[in-house]
C-alpha cells in the first residue's frame, strides 16, 4: 500500500457514516414498498422482486461511489478516482434507481403542482440533456473543482445536483411514470446519439491536455506512479469510455424494443404522401365529384 495511505484503518476505509446512511435508505425503501408505509400511497400496488433488487443495487452503487476506498482516493489523491465516482453515480446508479422505482411511488410528486411542473420541464429530452451537461461541465472548471474539494457542503450539494440531473437525463429512456412516458424507441436512439456528443466536447480536450489542469492536485500526494497529467488524462478517458458503455447498452436495448414492437404488429404508420396530382394542385378525375368530372 502507498505510504500516503498507510495511516488509514479498515474502519476508515469503510466510511461508517456513508454505510449507515445507505443502510437507512435501504430500510426506508423496504418499509415504503413492502411495509405498512405503503398504505399512505392511494394507488400502491406493490413492487416486483426485480424492481426491488434494482433499486437496492442502485443504492449499493452509490455507496461504492461515495463510501470507502474510492471516495478516499477521489477526495484527497486522484482525479481519476473522482471521475469514477461521477461515472458510477450518473451512468450506473441513476438508471438503476429509475428502473427500480414503481410508478405509484413517484406519482405523488407529479401530482403536487410544484413537483409536477418541475418534472414536466426537466424530463423533456433536450432540457434533461442540457441540465446534465451543465452540471457535469462544472467539473472541468478548475476554480469550482477546487471549491468543491475544499468545502464539504459544496461537494455534497454538487453530487446531489449531479444525481438529480442524471435522473432527468435518463428519464426519456427509463421513465417509471406513464404520465411522463418514455420516448419512442427510435427517438430514444436519436437522443442517445445526440447526448454523447457534448461529453466528447467536455472531456476530449482534457484527455489530450499535456499540462496540469487542476491546481488542487498539484499539492496532493501522488499514488501508483501516476503523474498529475497522467491522472487527469486517465480520469477523462474513464468518463468518455465509461459513459458510452451504458449509452451503447441503452441504444441496443431501444433498437431491440423497436424490433419487438414491429414483430407483434405495433408499427408506426408512415407519414401520408400526396397522391398523384395533389402535389401540383391537379386533382385526378377519379377523385373529383361526379358533377365536376362530367364537366371536365
Amino acid at each position: 500500500m502507498p505510504v500516503a495511505l498507510q495511516h488509514l484503518t479498515v474502519w476508515q476505509w469503510l466510511e461508517p457514516p456513508v454505510l449507515g446512511v445507505t443502510m437507512a435508505l435501504v430500510s426506508l425503501f423496504a418499509l415504503t414498498v413492502h411495509g405498512p408505509w405503503a398504505r399512505r400511497f392511494p394507488d400502491a400496488d406493490g413492487i416486483s422482486r426485480r424492481q426491488f433488487f434494482l433499486f437496492v443495487l442502485g443504492l449499493g452503487v452509490l455507496y461504492l461511489a461515495f463510501g470507502g476506498p474510492l471516495d478516499i482516493l477521489g477526495d484527497g489523491y486522484l482525479f481519476s478516482a473522482h471521475m469514477t465516482q461521477h461515472l458510477l453515480e450518473a451512468f450506473v446508479a441513476a438508471p438503476l434507481l429509475l428502473l427500480g422505482t414503481p410508478a405509484w411511488l413517484v406519482r405523488p410528486v407529479y401530482q403536487w403542482p410544484v413537483g409536477g411542473a418541475v418534472l414536466r420541464v426537466v424530463t423533456r429530452p433536450l432540457a434533461g440533456m442540457a441540465l446534465f451537461m451543465v452540471v457535469m461541465g462544472l467539473t472541468i472548471w478548475p476554480p469550482f473543482y477546487t471549491l468543491m474539494e475544499v468545502n464539504p457542503w459544496v461537494h455534497f450539494a454538487y453530487h446531489a445536483a449531479l444525481l438529480m440531473a442524471a435522473l432527468a437525463s435518463w428519464w426519456p429512456l427509463l421513465s417509471p411514470l406513464p404520465e411522463l412516458p418514455r420516448q419512442h424507441p427510435g427517438m430514444q436512439m436519436l437522443y442517445i446519439t445526440l447526448s454523447g456528443l457534448p461529453m466528447l466536447g467536455l472531456f476530449a480536450p482534457l484527455a489530450l491536455d499535456t499540462s496540469p489542469y487542476y491546481s488542487y492536485y498539484a499539492h496532493t500526494p501522488r499514488l501508483f506512479g501516476l503523474t498529475q497529467v497522467a491522472d487527469q488524462q486517465l480520469g477523462a478517458v474513464i468518463m468518455l469510455a465509461g459513459a458510452h458503455i451504458p449509452a451503447t447498452m441503452a441504444f441496443l436495448g431501444a433498437f431491440a424494443q423497436w424490433v419487438r414492437r414491429e414483430k407483434v404488429g405495433v408499427i408506426d404508420p408512415p407519414p401520408e404522401r400526396p397522391r398523384p396530382g395533389y402535389a401540383t394542385g391537379v386533382v385526378p378525375a377519379s377523385d373529383r365529384p361526379a358533377s365536376d368530372a362530367a364537366a371536365g
